[in-house]
Formats: structure tokens, C-alpha cells, sequence
């Protein structure tokens, strides 16, 4: 099973640190993307948002500021209290009866050959036709929703899943800002909570949360990964070790597919620390090598195979995808092979001249622009593009 955290698109470190957010605080009332002050309702992404939350990323990109990895990321917003590996909401779901949620009878009841490592594969959770309908609370802001348009396309340009939004639909999920970052793993039936509050509007997070309900569990929990990694027990909250459990070949298989570092699935190092120390890392053999945990905010390629295989998708178990992609080599008991994880390069950032977009009517497309305007978001460089076409009027650019 794989857990990810993650902080990426500029949006996000703007608002989180520079504007000092708590991101320790669960709840939140107003913030850069959550505004609970709004009536909950429920509706879905416009091509606007997923247009601003590409251009957010590929800025983001250009300027040196994203990395696939960031070595330090405050993981507390995915460890909620109550929940099954801080982040997973299924009622009754521990370790000793995720079995259930594989499909078995019983614990020790042999598995079906078919059966893939950390994802759950009882058919009645499955999301049929890899498609998964979806609604999203009206609290969040504009800059909110690009980004988790962002997350969503990532799926769409590695497998055949399609997160689509909901019509008359009986079962989907609604994206929400309830209390931190949780998700169910799998169809539950009816309407479903991911929820992505105060904290969890990143990238990586959003994908992690989102492989939850597409059906995967946390990488970590492999009945293997002992040979991979070590849990450093003497750092972990008190009353939370179990959090760590892993799991027996009877209640989750592998099938060869080798332990995975680099997936947005994967505890990251200070997950449920108490002093700040790392409770989980790599194998000193690994470590040698440079293999380190981290926040994720791309798929491994390992990732990807498992979201075609989980699909079914045509292509299932082949990695040839024209998305975002962490590759990795295959770790083995025997000193993992060095990874050259994606990192910034040298050039220097580019430069961005402001100029004004020619403007046919001088209105606003966002309600937000009035409040992004005032906060100075017309003339930085990231949202430069953006602003001149959606808020024109609150920028002065007609």
C-alpha cells in the first residue's frame, strides 16, 4: 500500500508559507483556497481550471520550483486520528481485516492468482469501467480547483481511469474540505468523501488521495518490505505503531512487482513522528546508494503499471505513457539500485515580461479575481498569463 504527501504548485507554497497558515490546524474557515463561509454544495471542474492548473505546473516547472520529491513536507494533515493509516476512512478496516477488503473469506484462505499487490480487488468495490464520477464542494476557491484539476489529469494521461464529473450517477465521490486528507480505498457505495482540507491542496496529496478511492492501499504495509525498509519504532507516536503493521502474503500479493521507493503511495520518512525523527527509511544498503524517502508529487513508473493493471486498461503492465513519470529501478534485497530521482536543474529561472492580453469585453470570469487582484496576483510571474485572461478587469488589462 502507498502513502504520499506532497507540496508543489506555487499556489500552494505562496499561500501555505508565505501567508502562514497553520497547516497543523485541521479546520480552517478562510484561506487562499478553502472558504467554508460558502454554502456546501456540489459541483464539478470547469476546462478553465484545468487550463489555469496546467499553466500553474508548467510555470512552476520552469522556474525550478517543483521537484518529483521534496525531502521535508509536514505530513500531519494525513495522519487523522481514528482513521486506518492516517488517511483512509473505510468503517472497520485495520490490519488484521484488510483480508476482507482483498476479496478473502477468511485470513488465511489462499489467494486468487489474479489478486495485485496493495490494491483492493473485491468486485463490489471496483469502480466499473475504470470511470469515477465525481462532484466538488463549492468552498473552494478558483486557485483550489486548478490544482486538483491538475491532480486529475495526471490520471488521465497515464491509464484508461476516467474521473469524470457526475450526472445522475448513484455512486461517486465528492471532493470536500472536511477535517485534513482522508479518502475510502475503492467504490463504497453511494456518496463518498476525499477529503482535502486545510493542508492538503497540493498535487501530490491529491493524487494519493485519489489512488485511495481509485483502490490502492499504502505501499509500506507489503508483506516484503522488511527487506526494503526499517521502522524506527522508538520515534512513533505513542498509541500509533500499529499504523505501521504490514501485512501477510495472505492478505495482500505482489506478484514480482518489486518494492517501490518512489510511489506517491509510500509513507513518507516522519510519518507520525513525535520528536521529529524519521520513523521509517530505507535499508542501510539503500541509504548507501542514495535512496531516500520523500514527498511525492509524481507517479513512479511502477505506479502507472499498477493503475493499468487495476483498470484493466489495453495497455495494462506497460509503462509507455506520455504523463508525469517517476522511474525507478527495481529494488532488490541485495543493495537496491541507485535511483537518479527527478531534480531541478542549474539554468536560471526565466523571466517573465507582463504584458497585457488583448481583451475583447473587459469582465471578470472568476469571482475570485477582485480578492486574487488585491493580493498581487496580476503581476506574479506565475499567474501572469492567467490573470490577464480571467480577470482582466481586476488587473487593468483592458
Amino acid at each position: 500500500m502507498k502513502v504520499l504527501v506532497c507540496l508543489t504548485l506555487a499556489l500552494v507554497v505562496t499561500s501555505i508559507e508565505g501567508r502562514g497558515v497553520d497547516r497543523k490546524s485541521k479546520k480552517v474557515v478562510k484561506n487562499e483556497f478553502i472558504d467554508t463561509t460558502v454554502p456546501e454544495g456540489e459541483t464539478t471542474l470547469s476546462e478553465d481550471d484545468f487550463k489555469f492548473g496546467r499553466q500553474l505546473f508548467a510555470a512552476k516547472k520552469a522556474t525550478r520550483k517543483t521537484r518529483a520529491t521534496e525531502e521535508s513536507f509536514d505530513t500531519t494533515p494525513l495522519q487523522n486520528e481514528g482513521m486506518f493509516e492516517g488517511d483512509i476512512a473505510n468503517k472497520g478496516l485495520t490490519s488484521k481485516t484488510v483480508y476482507r477488503f482483498m476479496g478473502q473469506l477468511n485470513p488465511d484462505e489462499p489467494q486468487n492468482a489474479n489478486n495485485m499487490r496493495n490494491a483492493i480487488k473485491s468486485a463490489y468495490a471496483r469502480w466499473p469501467g475504470a470511470t469515477i464520477p465525481y462532484t466538488i464542494s463549492t468552498q473552494y476557491s478558483a486557485a483550489a480547483k486548478a490544482i486538483i484539476a491538475e491532480a486529475m489529469d495526471q490520471f488521465a494521461k497515464v491509464s484508461c481511469i476516467k474521473i469524470v464529473p457526475r450526472t445522475s450517477q448513484a455512486d461517486y465521490i465528492h471532493i470536500m474540505p472536511d477535517s485534513g486528507c482522508y479518502s475510502y480505498v475503492g467504490r463504497t457505495g453511494g456518496k463518498q468523501t476525499v477529503s482535502l482540507g486545510n493542508g492538503c491542496i497540493d498535487r501530490g496529496i491529491i493524487m494519493h488521495e485519489l489512488m485511495h478511492a481509485v483502490g490502492f492501499f499504502h505501499e509500506q504495509s507489503r508483506p516484503d518490505r522488511d527487506q526494503f525498509v526499517e521502522v524506527l519504532t522508538s520515534n512513533i507516536q505513542t498509541g500509533y505503531a500499529d499504523q505501521f503493521d504490514k501485512y501477510t502474503l495472505n492478505q495482500v500479493e505482489y506478484l514480482g512487482q518489486p518494492y517501490d521507493y518512489y510511489s506517491i503511495m509510500h509513507y513518507e520518512p516522519k510519518t507520525f513522528s513525535k520528536n521529529g525523527q524519521e520513523t521509517i527509511r530505507p535499508i542501510a544498503s539503500a541509504r548507501a546508494q542514495g535512496i531516500t524517502l520523500a514527498h511525492r508529487n509524481e507517479f513512479s513508473t511502477i505506479d502507472v503499471n499498477e493503475l493499468n493493471i487495476i483498470a484493466q486498461c489495453p495497455d495494462a503492465g506497460a509503462s509507455g505513457s506520455t504523463g508525469s513519470v517517476t522511474k525507478a529501478p527495481a529494488a532488490t534485497t541485495n543493495a537496491p539500485a541507485a535511483t537518479n530521482a527527478p531534480a531541478a536543474t542549474n539554468a536560471p529561472a526565466p523571466t517573465t515580461t507582463t504584458t497585457k492580453a488583448p481583451v475583447v469585453n473587459c469582465v471578470d470570469k472568476s469571482t475570485d479575481c477582485a480578492r486574487m487582484a488585491s493580493q498581487g496576483y496580476c503581476k506574479q510571474q506565475l499567474y501572469v498569463t492567467f490573470m490577464a485572461e480571467q480577470c482582466p478587469r481586476s488587473c487593468k488589462a483592458c
